[in-house]
């Protein structure tokens, strides 16, 4: 793929000395015909990604499946972290019966579902699900979880359910979509750090400065936050 991306690059260079060469219409039509070139090289690159995402999926589904029997044969008392990443699973595999897990471990997936169950382990402190493609999550009340990673996937707003993780010390939330902070951040009294980098962040009012006051770290770098 790395191949394939270059190479369109190169053709993007081509496109663009082709279209600034000076005419007669000047400069402003000129730099019209920048952004199209732009515009274009961008969604033909994009089409390549996506068309090398789905390929690589189709060969991994024979060890997919393999997996998943790995799973579903795992005992009911299974103990430690479950570790799967990379598999392109589509949804989160069925966790609710693991009563004795202490972390979850499925970032670098195709994750877009899961469900509220999946987290409901009373020993569960970790839960890592960076770099999947997750709009919208429930977790249950929980006293134990104390690290969650949500980074790179596609919720707009922090999940309000993270508020019934009542021992939460890190929260990663980079790359998202997220457009505001809401109030209960306030109210996580054991939240120590919050990253949220690469967001929609534009406007960060005072009560917004507020709500994060009692974390010990904040990150939100890459932001379109007024000055």
């Amino acid at each position: 793929m790395k191949t394939l991306v270059k190479s369109f690059s190169f053709i993007a260079l081509l496109i663009l000395s082709v279209v600034v060469t000076p005419n007669v219409y000047g400069q402003e039509v000129r730099q019209i015909k920048i952004t199209k070139g732009l515009k274009f090289t961008r969604h033909v690159i994009d089409s390549i990604i996506q068309a090398e995402h789905a390929q690589a999926k189709r060969k991994a589904k024979p060890a997919r499946d393999s997996v998943l029997r790995v799973i579903r044969a795992l005992p009911d008392a299974k103990e430690g972290t479950l570790t799967y990443r990379g598999f392109y699973f589509d949804s989160l595999p069925d966790l609710s019966r693991f009563h004795q897990i202490t972390g979850i471990n499925f970032g670098d997936n195709d994750i877009r579902t899961t469900r509220e169950s999946d987290f409901s382990s009373p020993l569960l402190q970790k839960i890592d699900l960076k770099r999947n493609r997750i709009s919208k999550i429930t977790f249950p009340q929980n006293d134990s979880v104390k690290y969650l990673d949500l980074s790179n996937n596609r919720p707009e707003e922090i999940p309000r359910s993270i508020k019934g993780l009542k021992h939460l010390e890190i929260l990663g939330l980079a790359g998202n979509e997220i457009s505001r902070i809401p109030h209960f951040l306030k109210r996580m009294k054991h939240l120590k750090e919050i990253d949220l980098s690469g967001n929609k962040l534009s406007l960060v009012k005072g009560s917004y400065l507020r709500r994060l006051s009692r974390i010990q770290k904040v990150l939100m770098m890459s932001n379109h936050i007024a000055k």
